[in-house]
C-alpha cells in the first residue's frame, strides 16, 4: 500500500504533425484492492508545445488535429510529450497503465512506444480508517467498541491492556478485510483488575504493517477521587490535597459564583496522594469560589467549594 504516488510518462506523440494514424494514447488508473481511482495528469512541458497533448480526466492523448503535435523525442532534449502522473494522498496498491491508440486510429506496435520514470511514493500505509474506539464498565467488566469507515485488506486487530507499565494482548478480533462502509466492532474484558487500565488497538493488515489506537482510560471498580482544600476560608492562597490514579499533567480552575473563570494554571499530579498551592488569590473580592481540577482528556477529577475572607 503506498501514498503520494507519482511518475512520468514520455513520449506520447504520433509520426509527425500531419500524421492521420499513431496517435498514442494512455489511460491511468489506481486501486486498493476495493475502489478504482483515476489519476491526475498534468502537462511536464505546457509551454514550448502547449497543444501537443490533449488531457482529458485520466486521459492523454496526441493531438489528433492536423498540423498539432508530431513525433517527440523519448530523452530530455524534447519532453512535449510526457505528463506527470499523480495520485496524491489516495492510498493504492497497484496501477494500470492502458496504452492504445486515439478512437479509429491505426496503430503500428513496431514504431510506437512510451517509456515511464521517475516513480516516488510513500509506503507502509495501514490500510485501516479507524473512526472511533471508546470503553465502559459493564458490572464487573469492560466493553470496547470501536468503528471503522473504512479496510484493505486488514487483518486483525489485538486488544492490548496496561495497568500503568507494560502492555499485553488480551484478545484478538478478526477484521473484515475489505469494505468501503462503516463496520462496527466489539470486545469484553472479563472481570480485570487494576485501579487503572489502559486499552489500545493493535491495527494490522495483510501484510503484517501496523499501527496503534489512541489510548483510553477506564477506571478501576469502586476507586474514588477526593479533593481537600484548606485553609477554608482562605485570603491568599490555597493548598489542594487530592489522589491520582495515574502520574498526569492536570488542569487547576477556579471559578466564581457566576461561573467565571478567575485563574487557570496547569500542574503535575503522580500516582498516589498529591499536594500542591494555588497562589496569587490575594486580589479575589469576597465570596463563594469553587475549585475544580481536571485530567487532559477532560474529565473532572475533583470539585470543591472555597470560600474568600
Amino acid at each position: 500500500m503506498a501514498t503520494n504516488v507519482t511518475f512520468r510518462i514520455v513520449d506520447i506523440d504520433k509520426s509527425d504533425a500531419t500524421s492521420t494514424a499513431y496517435f498514442d494514447r494512455v489511460t491511468i488508473t489506481g486501486t486498493n484492492g476495493v475502489t478504482t481511482y483515476n489519476a491526475t495528469l498534468s502537462k511536464y512541458d505546457a509551454i514550448t508545445d502547449p497543444n501537443f497533448i490533449v488531457i482529458s480526466g485520466n486521459t492523454a492523448t496526441a493531438n489528433t488535429t492536423s498540423g498539432q503535435s508530431g513525433n517527440s523525442a523519448s530523452d530530455a532534449t524534447d519532453q512535449r510529450g510526457t505528463v506527470t502522473v499523480s495520485f496524491g494522498s489516495t492510498a493504492i496498491n497497484s496501477i494500470t497503465i492502458r496504452y492504445d491508440n486515439a478512437p479509429g486510429a491505426n496503430n503500428n506496435p513496431a514504431s510506437q512506444a512510451i517509456a515511464v520514470g521517475a516513480v516516488s511514493f510513500s509506503n507502509s500505509v495501514l490500510p485501516v480508517s479507524l473512526s472511533s474506539f471508546s470503553g465502559h464498565r459493564l458490572a464487573q467488566d469492560v466493553v470496547l467498541d470501536w468503528k471503522t469507515q473504512q479496510e484493505i485488506n486488514a487483518q486483525s486487530f489485538n486488544i492490548e491492556r496496561s495497568s500503568g507499565n507494560s502492555w499485553e494482548t488480551i484478545g484478538t478480533v478478526a477484521a473484515r478485510g475489505n469494505s468501503n462502509t462503516v463496520t462496527n466492532y466489539t470486545y469484553t474484558d472479563m472481570n480485570p483488575q487494576g485501579t487503572l487500565l489502559l486499552y489500545r488497538l493493535k491495527q494490522i493488515d495483510n501484510d503484517n504493517n501496523f499501527k496503534y489506537s489512541s489510548i483510553i482510560r477506564i477506571a478501576g471498580r469502586d476507586i474514588k477521587t477526593t479533593m481537600l482544600s484548606y485553609p477554608n476560608p482562605f485570603s491568599e492562597q490555597v493548598n489542594v490535597s487530592i489522589s491520582s490514579l495515574a502520574n498526569q499533567q492536570v488542569s487547576v480552575n477556579i471559578f466564581d459564583g457566576a461561573g467565571r473563570t478567575v485563574k487557570t494554571e496547569t500542574t503535575n499530579l503522580y500516582t498516589g496522594s498529591n499536594n500542591f498551592t494555588i497562589t496569587g488569590l490575594d486580589k479575589l473580592t469576597r465570596g463563594i469560589y469553587y475549585a475544580e481540577i481536571k485530567d487532559q482528556s477532560g474529565g473532572l477529577l475533583g470539585r470543591t467549594q472555597l470560600l474568600k475572607n
